[in-house]
């Protein structure tokens, strides 16, 4: 059976906050025009990417290959369908804070509403970030700032705090995390791979670059047990919406699948009503829990 907590959209617009009279102004060209062109730069993203790593010098590193490979893959109009039709992100205006920006995808599809902030603690992901911004319309880049760092240092007051799937929540909220959760030798992550249709020589490349390895174990030992001490953080500097974002799959809550730890949402749901006005589901892909916590 499916499962979801899920509000129906009636429902949810009681949540939703209509801001847009502090929306700022929109450059010119219009940011519209300015989207599509990042589009048709993503399109040939795997060129670029390897273009870019090459001006940057080569690296043979986890991140790299990775990137070499296509990165994550994520289709621009669909990401930005996703943010409107599954978050209330869209009726928000101000700043925004883009935790783990990585390459910057989410931070171009945030920009059309945001003034935002990307900030991850690798140094290589904003190196690639700022490298990729040069490349895109000018409308964007006056919108996007990029930092290294780690977010649970950040002291600036933000409107809207992104946060998708931050390595400082990913790990059980209340119980230990135990050796078999873990998806040390990729297995699971392979298998949720072609059920989504992955081409194997796709998987293949990926395995490559994400090869199996301790490193989520050793992730999880530095941040684990403290949710709500981390949670209480991003809404010290949430002005009015903290989201988190994170996949997750039914058959595999209390698990890792590759070193993402698979939520079940009712525990996010229990953590978040101790805090106030709050959202949270699955959404309608079944693919990712959303959380919204309103200020």
């Amino acid at each position: 059976m499916h499962y979801s907590l899920k509000i129906a959209p009636n429902l949810l617009r009681k949540f939703k906050r209509n801001t847009n009279q502090d929306a700022l102004p929109l450059a010119e060209p219009p940011i519209e025009q300015a989207m599509l062109d990042w589009r048709k730069f993503y399109e040939d993203r795997q060129t670029h990417y390897k273009e870019i790593l090459r001006e940057l010098g080569e690296h043979d590193d986890e991140y790299s290959r990775w990137y070499k490979s296509g990165g994550y893959g994520y289709d621009p109009i669909q990401a930005r369908k996703w943010i409107l039709e599954e978050t209330s992100l869209s009726e928000f205006r101000g700043t925004c804070l883009d935790i783990g920006s990585g390459d910057g995808f989410w931070t171009w599809i945030l920009s059309e509403w945001f003034h935002v902030t990307g900030i991850d603690p690798v140094e290589g992901g904003v190196e690639l970030a700022e490298a990729i911004k040069k490349r895109l319309p000018k409308p964007i880049q006056r919108r996007v700032d990029f930092q290294v760092g780690d977010a649970l240092d950040v002291k600036d007051v933000f409107d809207v705090v992104f946060c998708r799937a931050p390595s400082f929540f990913n790990y059980p909220i209340y119980k230990p995390t135990t050796p078999d959760m873990f998806d040390l030798d990729r297995s699971k992550l392979v298998k949720v791979w072609r059920e989504n249709k992955y081409d194997e020589k796709i998987i293949a490349e990926k395995l490559k670059a994400y090869p199996p390895a301790e490193s989520g174990p050793q992730t999880v030992q530095i941040y684990e047990q403290h949710w709500r001490e981390y949670l209480e953080k991003m809404l010290s500097i949430t002005n009015k919406v903290f989201i988190f974002i994170l996949s997750t799959k039914e058959d595999y809550y209390g698990q890792y699948i590759g070193d993402t730890y698979n939520h079940d949402p009712e525990e996010i749901k229990h953590l978040f009503s101790e805090y106030g006005e709050h959202n949270v589901y699955i959404d309608s892909t079944n693919t990712y829990i959303v959380g919204e916590l309103y200020k």
